[in-house]
């Protein structure tokens, strides 16, 4: 693997220059033409920006979108420009809802919402793209930091991982660097590995940019380079994708229901009959969520709180005739709080066929008994870290209980997904733990089950 140091200088306000200059670091001198890539598509690649203007009685706005230009395949242009628009478009329209129904209803919390976003380029050469868009709105006073580092190659996100020696540890590095460098600061949030993701970072000058997420306001920290013992590997090859994944959106804006439905719809080299049995599926399931969540909002919502139901999904592996989907559900139907589930699709791309967790091992191997094992060592992890927490708040040790007491094993029929070079199991609400720790979820490395694995 080639390993290299990257240092990156951002010039100009929007799309600016980029130099990456050569310097000494760990006996090796990179240069701009060391990091080259002869598979990039398009060197003079431009990034401008969409600009959305609301002016409604409730919510007013101004919301800036980037949008990549000039990539000689337009699909991956397509892929990337997509990708850069669903997370703030998917804000837009929680927010406008949200303020519509206070509005309407003359909620006692109501006040005219301003949102607005824009973004910052942060690192830009012939085949990385990084960048970072910032959301607020002032309904909480709530911050939203998206973050993406996209190889120009694929259209795909780089995950977080892809950058490391896959020997270090650099969740444990860069929780490290953040408690040693960031807990006396106001307002700080304890950082924990499992809240380190491999999808939310981008990279700025010489440093990795960590978003963590927070109910209101996410937060950022920067570790420098030299703070990972190996530096950054920029020979990254990403596979490309099997599929083209668009987004159909259903809409209900009734006085008594309101929902806002995102289904996946796959294309491109895919057969056919093949697609239509994948896209059928995935919208029989969305709209009996829908009408199932509708149901009974006549009788039972009021103005002040009507039914909301609402679909988001992501596209977690799509490449060698696979595509994981996994689906976000939210249903409010009365009551203090809504109810969150999820649901994933684990596709073969050639059938159209459901791929179930036991159809991806040998027969005789017991798949069960090392991810359950795995499982435990993360939840191991996971109560060391939440004592370490909670003993830094003032609690007593002794009063301090145990996440996920709960997990025995797997089902035979267990939720999980793939994703990048791991399987993630997870588990719905009060599955393993109380709703309020949200929806658990342990990935499993492929490399610690490969051998028993049906295709490496």
């Amino acid at each position: 693997m080639n390993k290299k140091i990257l240092h990156t200088m951002v010039v100009g306000a929007l799309v600016g220059s980029i130099c990456i200059s050569g310097f000494e670091a760990m006996d090796m001198k990179i240069y701009a033409n060391d990091i080259k890539n002869e598979k990039a598509y398009h060197k003079d690649f431009e990034v401008d920006k969409k600009e959305i203007k609301i002016d409604e009685a409730y919510i007013n706005g101004n919301i800036k979108i980037p949008v990549v230009k000039n990539i000689e395949n337009e699909e991956i242009q397509k892929s990337i420009n997509d990708l850069l628009e669903k997370n703030i478009n998917q804000f837009m329209d929680e927010e406008i809802r949200v303020a519509k129904t206070w509005y309407e209803s003359d909620h006692p919390a109501y006040s005219k919402v301003s949102i607005s976003s824009d973004f910052n380029i942060t690192m830009k050469d012939e085949n990385i793209l990084s960048l970072v868009l910032m959301a607020n709105s002032t309904k909480f006073d709530e911050k939203k930091i998206f973050s993406y580092t996209i190889d120009i190659n694929t259209g795909k996100e780089i995950p977080l991982y892809k950058l490391f020696d896959k020997d270090e540890d650099y969740k444990e590095v860069i929780k490290k660097y953040i408690m040693d460098n960031y807990k006396e600061e106001e307002n700080f949030t304890y950082v924990t590995k499992s809240n380190i993701k491999d999808d939310q970072y981008y990279l700025k000058n010489d440093t990795l940019m960590i978003v963590i997420d927070n109910p209101m306001k996410d937060s950022e920290f920067s570790i420098p380079i030299e703070t990972f013992e190996k530096g950054f590997n920029t020979d990254i090859k990403l596979n490309p994708n099997a599929a083209i994944v668009n987004t159909k959106k259903i809409e209900e804006d009734e006085k008594l229901y309101k929902a806002n439905i995102y289904i996946p719809v796959i294309s491109g080299n895919v057969d056919q009959k093949v697609a239509d049995k994948i896209n059928e599926l995935f919208e029989k399931d969305a709209l009996a969520f829908n009408e199932g969540t509708k149901e009974g909002s006549e009788e039972y919502a009021k103005e002040v709180s009507p039914f909301v139901g609402k679909i988001t999904f992501e596209e977690t592996k799509n490449e060698n005739d696979l595509l994981s989907i996994y689906m976000n559900y939210y249903k409010y139907t009365g009551g203090a709080h809504g109810q969150s589930s999820s649901r994933s699709y684990n596709i073969d791309l050639k059938t159209g066929n459901i791929i179930e967790l036991k159809d991806l091992f040998k027969e005789e191997y017991d798949y069960k008994k090392t991810i359950n094992g795995k499982i435990k060592e993360q939840i191991a992890q996971i109560n060391e870290e939440w004592k370490e927490e909670k003993i830094s708040q003032g609690q007593n040790p002794e009063y301090i209980g145990e996440l996920f007491h709960q997990f025995t094993s797997i089902n035979e029929n267990q939720d999980y997904y793939l994703k990048d070079d791991k399987i993630v199991i997870y588990f719905q609400p009060e599955e393993i733990e109380s709703a309020a720790i949200g929806i658990p979820a342990f990935e499993i490395s492929m490399e610690d089950l490969e051998d028993g694995l049906k295709v490496k």
